[in-house]
């Protein structure tokens, strides 16, 4: 589980991606934690998210984005 926490910590997309793809991580959950935990932490940066070469924006709604984690 500490895996799945380092990919939420890191602002590095090249390391989450490294991380995701280790772990056997095909997609990631990206909820607005604001919305739904009432915490205003950093602890998810969702911009490392954004990059086309490591991730892909498959739904993006009600406040929730998956990404799926590119070979």
């Amino acid at each position: 589980m500490e895996t799945a926490g380092a990919i939420y910590r890191t602002d590095d997309a090249s390391e989450a991606h490294r991380l995701a793809r280790e772990s056997g991580c095909t997609y990631v959950l990206m909820p607005d934690r604001r919305l739904n935990t009432g915490t205003f932490d950093n602890y998810a940066n969702a911009t490392k998210f954004e990059a086309a070469d490591y991730f892909q924006l498959v739904y993006d709604r009600d406040s929730v984005k998956i990404y799926r984690v590119l070979p």
